[in-house]
């Protein structure tokens, strides 16, 4: 029991890193899209607010996720895994479809492009770090798992395949 008991102690810890993690990334990111905006001097426009909200959104579902792995963790239970495969592959579809959207209102608001484009990026690269494949790794290993297109699926993506 000892040994299990301290890998599950060190995945609570981990869950709750990404948990806190996730939604400081809220936080401060919409600290630095005011500071931006007020530097520019003028209301950043829905090329740079729509793709902004999306990437907000998706933090925040990354930030739910990893607690309630948490939760699950500290109740030693999977009770409710299947409400939440079933809403994060409704969530999947979701952000697809709202960042099909982005191209368009950077089309429409180009403006301020460089944010636009820079926004919808990021937006882009955080769902497919949460739903599809990890992303996220220290620089160098990143370059080489991309030079060998070397990405396993992330987790969230491996509990949406499970059938049970």
């Amino acid at each position: 029991m000892g040994n299990s008991g301290s890998i599950k102690r060190a995945l609570a810890r981990r869950f709750l890193s990404l948990t806190t993690g996730e939604a400081a990334s809220v936080l401060v990111f919409a600290a630095l899209y005011l500071h931006f905006q007020q530097r520019a001097g003028t209301p950043f426009g829905p090329g740079v607010l729509y793709p902004f909200l999306m990437l907000e959104f998706l933090l925040l579902q990354g930030s739910a996720y990893w607690l309630n792995r948490w939760l699950r963790l500290q109740a030693g239970s999977s009770a409710n895994a299947r409400n939440i495969r079933q809403t994060y592959r409704g969530l999947r579809l979701l952000n697809a479809a709202l960042l099909l959207v982005v191209p368009v209102v950077i089309w429409f608001d180009q403006v301020q492009l460089a944010w636009s484009v820079g926004l919808g990026v990021f937006a882009l690269v955080e769902f497919i770090n949460y739903f599809y494949w990890r992303l996220s790794y220290p620089v160098p290993e990143f370059l080489r798992r991309l030079a060998r297109w070397n990405f396993p699926s992330s987790v969230l993506a491996r509990e949406l395949n499970q059938r049970r």
